[in-house]
């Protein structure tokens, strides 16, 4: 008798497949960073050595060539406070544009950048006569400025450490009492800075969001605030013209004067967002007087305050 023969097959095995690929770094192409640190500018010939801190804004985008490099174009903005060793200012106002490369030495962990970049800088000096007179004829005067610089970024990119070299070319310095004629001087500059990339914070956040908040909820969890001061002076007498250091804000009698605009914005934590931040920031005549001395503060405006706030889950 003939054994039944089995007539079941078994599927043959499915092919293996390869892992998914990884995608890499998932840091977003745009980039928005504000910094702050240390500048020095040496004008050389004699002439003095200004130093101090310095505050940048930079916008830009990257352009990923693949996941763990990149080429980027950047406008900057910087603005310096800086003084010599007898504490006579000078501020520097730089526009410029830069590009360089970032590479992922670890994605999404540490990056290395280098970078070049062209601009302008701009030397203004509000000095009376006991300053040098070197140091008053740098006021409104430009010259050319190349930058080389380089630095790494930390956590997806959001923690920013950088510095650099500026030569600078063409400043010419108009002629002074003790001096024999106008001067040109090629300065030398340097900088160290730390700061926060802003759009890689957002991108990192918003993923990082509890479920059920939204961007609009954030947004309107947000406080504005607006204070407004402004005075008429009127003097029946004859009025005084120039400073008068008895009389702060209303020197100039006989006409209304825009005293102070202070706009703040102002999102707390709660219970749905973990994320928030409070922005003070004054314009007006009253910020030569009432500003405190810093690089983000000048003659008509005044930066009070910035920062950030987190709500640790302890």
């Amino acid at each position: 008798m003939t054994p039944p023969v089995s007539t079941t097959t078994h599927p043959a095995a499915a092919p293996a497949t390869a892992p998914a690929a990884t995608t890499g770094n998932a840091v977003p192409p745009y980039r928005l960073q504000l910094s702050g640190g240390y500048t020095s500018l040496a004008l050389g010939g004699g002439a003095p050595t200004y130093s101090g801190g310095v505050f940048q804004t930079q916008v830009g985008q990257a352009f990923h060539l693949d996941a763990r490099n990149s080429l980027f174009l950047n406008g900057v903005f910087r603005l310096g406070a800086l003084s010599d060793g007898a504490g006579h200012d000078v501020s520097l106002v730089h526009f410029g544009l830069e590009g360089g490369y970032e590479g992922w030495i670890a994605p999404d962990i540490l990056s290395a950048f280098v970078y070049a970049g062209m601009g302008t800088n701009v030397l203004y000096s509000q000095q009376f006569g006991v300053a040098p007179s070197i140091t008053r004829a740098l006021d409104n005067q430009s010259m050319l400025a190349l930058t080389l610089g380089g630095g790494f970024s930390l956590g997806r990119g959001i923690f920013v450490l950088s510095g650099g070299f500026q030569p600078n070319f063409g400043l010419s310095v108009p002629e002074t009492p003790d001096s024999f004629g106008g001067r040109g001087y090629n300065p030398m500059g340097w900088f160290v800075m730390g700061g926060l990339d802003l759009a890689r914070f957002v991108d990192w956040a918003g993923a990082r969001f509890p479920q059920g908040t939204s961007i609009g909820q954030f947004v309107r969890g947000i406080t504005p605030g607006i204070i407004l001061d402004t005075t008429y002076t009127l003097n029946l007498g004859a009025p005084r013209s120039g400073e008068n250091a008895l009389r702060i804000f209303d020197t100039r009698a006989d006409r209304p004067m825009f005293n102070y605009l202070e706009l703040s914005l102002d999102r707390p934590v709660d219970a749905e967002n973990p994320f928030g931040f409070r922005f003070d920031f004054g314009v007006g005549e009253n910020s030569r007087i009432a500003r405190s001395r810093s690089s983000f503060s000048g003659d008509w405006y005044d930066l009070q305050q910035v920062y950030a706030r987190l709500r640790l889950p302890i």
